[in-house]
């Protein structure tokens, strides 16, 4: 069974350490959390980290995958297609 590039993207970003969740109640195919335990050191609403306070390695990943993140709310960003 192939995986989608979201699903990629979800193992290659957990791999990674990045503060991946899934929550139905938000937009996109998984969210990146600014809450969990050293989220600040890859997604962070009030900083100027890497692009838009989300990380350029982040970014790197999404790209390859067809994706990008937006912020819901300065806690969530969201993972949908390019």
């Amino acid at each position: 069974m192939n995986k989608t590039n979201a699903e990629k993207a979800f193992d290659e970003l957990t791999a990674m350490g990045v503060p991946v969740v899934e929550l139905s109640h938000y937009s996109g195919y998984f969210q990146l959390s600014a809450e969990e335990e050293n989220s600040s050191m890859w997604v962070n609403y009030h900083s100027t980290l890497g692009d838009f306070g989300i990380h350029n390695d982040i970014h790197a990943v999404l790209d390859k995958y067809g994706l990008f993140a937006e912020w819901d709310n300065c806690a969530i960003a969201c993972v949908m297609d390019a």
